[in-house]
Formats: C-alpha cells, sequence, structure tokens
C-alpha cells in the first residue's frame, strides 16, 4: 500500500491545484454601519426600553471580511498596493479588482447589457457590451480561470457598505469604484433581467449617497444603457432562499439562518405591521412583538438593509415568493433598519412591489414591518463522492454518511468531519466547505456542505482522471 498511498499524495495535489472551487454560500455580510441614529443626527445607542432601541448597528451580523488575491488566485497581505481579485470571505464569492489604467479592468469601462442565451439578449454589438468583457476575461484565463460571469443582483448587492458613501463599497480592497459628484452615478450591472419588462436589466449604484430624498440604489435599466460592470466567480447565488413554514407565524429561511414574521398584518395593542409606521414606530412595533413573546421569542429585531433584501425575489413580477408570504400590499415600502450613510434623517427601504431599494425619511414616510430573528441552528449537509466507498463521522456526533448525510447544529458549533475509506478504497479529499485531506473542521455560522471524495484504485473505472490511471499504470 506504500506506493500507493504516495501516488494518491501526488494525486490530492494535482486535483487541488486544477479543481479547486469556491461556491457561494447563503449568508450575506453585515451592512457595516455601527453608528447608532434617532429622527435626524448621530446618537449613543439605546437601551432595550428606550426610543430607537433594536437599529442596524445594535445587531452585528456577519462582519464583512475581503482577501486580496494576486494574479495567480494567491492570498496577499491586506498592505498590498497591487492585487488583480478580492475574495469575499463571508459569501466566499472572488471579485474581479478594477484598476485606472484603460485595461479592460478600468473603472471607466462601460458597457451596454448583452446575454445572447437571453429572450431579450440586449445589445450585444461591437465591444462595449458586458458579454464581450465576460468573455474577454474567460478567454485570457484571467487569474487562471474560464468561469467569470456577470453577478446576480443579489450577490452585487452584498458589496454595498452602509458605513460609508460616495462609494458606498470598503475602498480598502475595492478602491477603483469612483466617488463621483451628485450629478453622476456609480451604476454597475448585474445579469438579472427585470421580470416582466426583459428590456430591462437589474443594476446597483455605488454612489449610494442617499443626498438626495427617494435615492435608488437597487433599481432596473434599459439593456442599451452604458452602465459599469464587475466581474465575479463563485457560486450561482447568494441566496437561495430554501424557505419552511414553521407552523406558528414564521418561515425560516435555512439558507439565510433568518426566521421572519410571516404575516405582518398580526396586531398588538391595536397596531399591526401593516400600519403606515415612520421609522421610530417601526422599530417600536418589533419591541411590542417581543413584549408579547411572539412565536415562543423575545429577539425580533427590524431587518438591517441586507437581511430585507434578502426576501426579494426578481424571478417574480411581484418580487416576493407568495407561497410562504402574502402579497405585499401596493404603495407602501418596508422599513429596514439602516440608517442612511450620507443623509441621516432618512433610512433605507425596499419596495417589494417592485424590488427597488431606496431612502426615505424616517418621519414622514410611512412604511411596513416585517420582523425577524437569527436562527440558532444551521444544516451541515454531506455528499460521498468517487468510485469507491467509505464513511463520514462527526464530532459532536449527527452525521454518520452514508445513512445520515445532514443534520443541523447549534449556531457557532464547531463541527469536525473525518473520512475512513473502506478497504479497498483511498480518501482522495474534500471539496466544498473544506479542502485537503485531514480533518475537516467546521463553524456552523451558517449552512454549509461539503464533499468527500473516494477512489478504488483497483477498479478499471474510466471515470478515474487520466493522469491518476497513467499513474496507476507505471506504479511498481
Amino acid at each position: 500500500m506504500r506506493n500507493i498511498n504516495n501516488m494518491t499524495s501526488t494525486m490530492v495535489v494535482f486535483l487541488l491545484l486544477t479543481y479547486s472551487h469556491a461556491a457561494a454560500n447563503g449568508i450575506w455580510p453585515d451592512t457595516g454601519q455601527t453608528n447608532c441614529y434617532d429622527a435626524t443626527i448621530s446618537m449613543p445607542c439605546p437601551n432595550n426600553g428606550q426610543p430607537f432601541y433594536g437599529q442596524d448597528a445594535q445587531h452585528l451580523g456577519p462582519q464583512p471580511s475581503y482577501t486580496k488575491l494576486d494574479e495567480n488566485g494567491a492570498p496577499l497581505l491586506d498592505s498590498v498596493e497591487i492585487w488583480s481579485m478580492v475574495r469575499d470571505n463571508v459569501t466566499e464569492l472572488t471579485w474581479e479588482a478594477k484598476t485606472d489604467d484603460n485595461t479592460i479592468h478600468d473603472k471607466d469601462a462601460r458597457y451596454s447589457w448583452c446575454d445572447s442565451s437571453a429572450q431579450n439578449p440586449g445589445l450585444c454589438g461591437g465591444e462595449n457590451n458586458t458579454e464581450f468583457f465576460i468573455n474577454s476575461l474567460n478567454a485570457a484565463m484571467f487569474g487562471g480561470y474560464n468561469d467569470w460571469r456577470l453577478p446576480t443582483i443579489l450577490e452585487l448587492a452584498t458589496l454595498l457598505h452602509s458605513g460609508t458613501e460616495n462609494p458606498a463599497i470598503n475602498t480598502t480592497f475595492f478602491p477603483n469604484t469612483s466617488a463621483v459628484s451628485e450629478l453622476l452615478f456609480i451604476d454597475y450591472w448585474s445579469s438579472t433581467d427585470e421580470a416582466g419588462n426583459d428590456s430591462y436589466a437589474w443594476y446597483v449604484d455605488f454612489g449610494d449617497r442617499g443626498t438626495v430624498p427617494l435615492f435608488i440604489t437597487v433599481s432596473s435599466s434599459s439593456k442599451n444603457s452604458p452602465l459599469r460592470s464587475r466581474a465575479v466567480r463563485g457560486g450561482t447565488d447568494s441566496i437561495p432562499n430554501t424557505y419552511t413554514d414553521n407552523q406558528d407565524g414564521t418561515v425560516t429561511d435555512t439558507g439565510t439562518g433568518l426566521m421572519w414574521q410571516q404575516d405582518p398584518s398580526l396586531t398588538t395593542d391595536g397596531i399591526s405591521g401593516l400600519d403606515s409606521h415612520n421609522w421610530e414606530s417601526a422599530l417600536g412595533y418589533v419591541a411590542r412583538l417581543n413584549l408579547i413573546g411572539f412565536a415562543g421569542h423575545s429577539d425580533w429585531r427590524l431587518p438591517n438593509r441586507n437581511e430585507l433584501q434578502s426576501l426579494v425575489d426578481y424571478s417574480r413580477n411581484i418580487p416576493v415568493n407568495t407561497d410562504f408570504f402574502p402579497t405585499p400590499p401596493p404603495n407602501y415600502p418596508w422599513w429596514s433598519s439602516t440608517t442612511t450613510h450620507g443623509m441621516t434623517i432618512n433610512a433605507w427601504t425596499i419596495d417589494f412591489t417592485t424590488g427597488e431599494s431606496h431612502d426615505c425619511s424616517k418621519q414622514t414616510c410611512g412604511g411596513n414591518v416585517r420582523a425577524v430573528r437569527t436562527y440558532t441552528a444551521f444544516t451541515l449537509s454531506v455528499a460521498l463522492a468517487g468510485n469507491g466507498s467509505g464513511k463520514i463521522t462527526s464530532i459532536p456526533a449527527g452525521i454518520s454518511c452514508g445513512t445520515d448525510c445532514s443534520e443541523q447544529y447549534d449556531s457557532d458549533t464547531t463541527v469536525s468531519l473525518t473520512a475512513t475509506a473502506d478497504t479497498d478504497s483511498v480518501f482522495t479529499g474534500w471539496t466544498g466547505a473544506c479542502l485537503g485531506t485531514g480533518l475537516c473542521p467546521l463553524t456552523m455560522n451558517k449552512s454549509r456542505s461539503v464533499t468527500a471524495n473516494f477512489i478504488n484504485p483497483y477498479s478499471a473505472n474510466k471515470s478515474l482522471p487520466p493522469m491518476y490511471l497513467l499513474l496507476l499504470n507505471n506504479t511498481p
């Protein structure tokens, strides 16, 4: 077996170098907002029971975290001054870094929207379109990869930073997202068509200034419009919307780890979430839900901007999943707990009849309220792959795969997976949430999936990689 083990080590290195994989997870980074506000200006964060308690800065979700990558995808120190890509350590997406050098990566390059596979492909002639941009990156194997694409609108919105503006993005890692005057915009295309109007597609405005009333930061535009583009690679959607109706007036999204109030028409003290609330009243409604222990919980909160955005289903004309949530009433935005950084008399809202995100006056706008809380358990899913066989076990107990390959664990539990190959097989490594051939330690702060790969070296299975067969045939 010694020769087989040596050969397996060689193959593991080869597979990891060739087939490294990044997958988007169903968790959005926190908004980045750390200050508290009243209806107009900054204030010390209030205590429970005080006005304006429960706003964005008082609940810290998964904190934004980025890693600079070189032209080969290798990680760099934060202090380096030249990098090619940025990995989001929360969503596990990898983003193109924009430049200011008149190359294809230049921050000022603008493109019409184009997808030749779409029913309405957009404006695809010449070189100044998004499909040409993406195809050029893939043809050049930018960063060593050929799976670059335009981000979905949900993925693109994860880069918004609500603790800054103009541009509303972490400029330490994304420095060439231009600052602009109030008369200009920093609009970036997503890959998402507008449902019901396929001549339009969705974009994010990273100007995000909130310096004018009803400033729209997530919206749609004609596909002919010349907007910027930033490429991404790694998953297909950051928010899978895997809903479960808990039959107690709540819905759990196991993809995001959030539990939602299902029907905001619930009345407490004669007030429902569908009344025309100002921002202070919206925070107060959620406080009353906690006083009555709605659905057995007292940790409900007004969702932050990112959490609220995760409910939008851009594949629908009315962009909310009405199988789990009632059809939203028209003409009212839905309040988030996030104050507009550039205009603190406003807070961010989502319009669930259109899918747009815009800011609105905390005092004069009337809005709806849907409460949220963090779901305290996440799902770990294990899959077996390859022509060999083996078993995966976990500490703490729960996973025993082949028979039990999915288990829920309390938030922040550290689960260690061990792979044990059967006598005729070899464990060749993890893919998904883990890499390598050793133990697979996972912190369950989000739903995760991992695949264990086993091979049978004595099988003539033609699905084995050609290099492995070559090494096998030349082993003494």
